[in-house]
């Protein structure tokens, strides 16, 4: 009886003096302040839980260090799966192909984007290439990219290609598309059509490439 009369006066004295209530504690600094695990059977709330201070439609819960949540705008698509740019390579044609000095090399419009590792860019380009007169030469086209300053120009369609081999008689072209999708690691890249191979007696018009790419958040 004396102990629960002094843990009721300790109480009221909580109540009176700070208008906090402390469990495990004797300076609660909130209205209820819980020293322990708390566990709850049966809670009655009105309508759900509800984290009121700073809310708004569309807003997404989040936390600072201390796990405090409070509610915030979600910044320009950061989202796992949306999409946080696109871009045109813009219409090219009537010029020379490139004699490919190196395994790759660019052909046609290129774009420079800036990702930041977690990104994957998607990419399209189509093309129509013509050659000046009958011949077995062939060359590869493909998706490639090329990390700024002066990295290597990488595939990036693992190791698929479009492969021009044709035997023309005359003047005439041949069209292809081709789709890719990389991730590579931080950085400031070049991406763009690529080619690999011997481009002789390829017509310098009646050439046209241009293609298409987004950048998506993983």
């Amino acid at each position: 009886m004396k102990a629960f009369l002094f843990i009721c006066s300790m109480f009221c004295i909580s109540i009176a003096f700070s208008q906090n209530v402390g469990i495990g504690t004797t300076t609660p600094a909130e209205k209820l302040d819980v020293n322990g695990n708390v566990k709850a059977t049966n809670v009655i709330a009105t309508n759900s839980f509800q984290l009121t201070t700073g809310a708004g439609a569309g807003k997404v819960l989040t936390s600072n260090a201390s796990g405090v949540g409070s509610w915030a705008t979600p910044t320009g698509g950061g989202g796992t799966g949306t999409i946080s740019a696109t871009g045109s390579l813009a219409a090219f044609a009537g010029s020379s192909l490139p004699v490919a000095a190196g395994p790759f090399e660019f052909f046609g419009p290129t774009s420079t984007v800036t990702l930041n590792g977690s990104q994957r860019v998607v990419m399209n380009m189509a093309a129509s290439l013509g050659k000046s007169a009958a011949g077995t030469d062939f060359f590869s086209l493909d998706i490639g990219y090329q990390l700024q300053p002066a990295g290597p120009i990488n595939n990036g369609n693992g190791g698929n290609f479009i492969e021009y081999q044709p035997v023309f008689t005359g003047p005439a072209y041949t069209p292809y598309s081709i789709v890719a999708s990389f991730k590579p690691a931080a950085g400031t890249y070049k991406i763009g059509c690529i080619i690999s191979g011997n481009t002789a007696g390829f017509l310098n018009n009646n050439n046209w490439v241009n293609g298409y790419y987004m950048i998506i958040n993983e």
